[in-house]
């Protein structure tokens, strides 16, 4: 990978009328290293993504991906316009939805309540993107354990958006995108490697 030396400006980017919403687990960071560098700076999409990792961790882990990336790569902030060629980024600890504004779309970030122990942050994301973006969404199953995104992954086909699973086969931790797939509710499983290929190509088409 090569490191960039430069990181384009945000406010010069137009507003995002399509999304790809993506999610993996805890432990599992290599779905994201072999695929958002990979991407074009001038996707015509916006990328809403869930990490599960740790706070510590988790800064550092979206700065390194910003360097290596043509695409920008942050941590998602409450209010922040959604623009084409941005990841936005969050964990756990936090519900990222999509609010309409004055001029498109938006982050809607509010910390999730410690005493909820469900692991549900990536179903919020994909039922707030299937509400707001409809059809125009792609929503990615990455490697984990657990069941968050099952739910959202229904939904989002339910509207018409296009749902992809990483290939288990590829996977270091399978079963969140085995029992994806198992649900019936996932387009086209896709290998790691051909990811962001894949992205590119759909995004480009809806």
């Amino acid at each position: 990978l090569a490191r960039r030396n430069t990181t384009p400006n945000i406010s010069t980017k137009k507003n995002a009328t399509k999304v790809i919403v993506m999610g993996a687990g805890e432990g599992v960071y290599s779905g994201y290293l072999k695929i958002l560098p990979h991407l074009p700076e001038y996707l015509p999409s916006a990328i809403l993504a869930v990490q599960y990792m740790e706070d510590r961790y988790f800064e550092a882990f979206c700065d390194y991906l910003n360097q290596y990336s043509r695409i920008i790569v942050k941590k998602a902030e409450d209010q922040e316009p959604i623009k084409e060629g941005v990841c936005y980024f969050t964990n756990q600890k936090v519900y990222l939805r999509i609010q309409s504004s004055s001029n498109g779309y938006q982050c809607q970030v509010a910390q999730k309540p410690d005493f909820l122990m469900q692991q549900n942050v990536f179903n919020h994301l994909l039922f707030s993107a299937a509400e707001s973006y409809g059809a125009n969404t792609i929503g990615a199953i990455l490697a984990g354990k657990g069941i968050d995104g099952i739910e959202g992954i229904r939904e989002l086909r339910r509207v018409r958006g296009i749902t992809l699973a990483q290939d288990p086969k590829n996977c270091i931790t399978p079963q969140l995108s085995e029992i994806a797939i198992n649900s019936g509710n996932i387009d086209r499983v896709v290998a790691d490697s051909d990811f962001s290929a894949v992205l590119w190509h759909l995004v480009k088409n809806l």
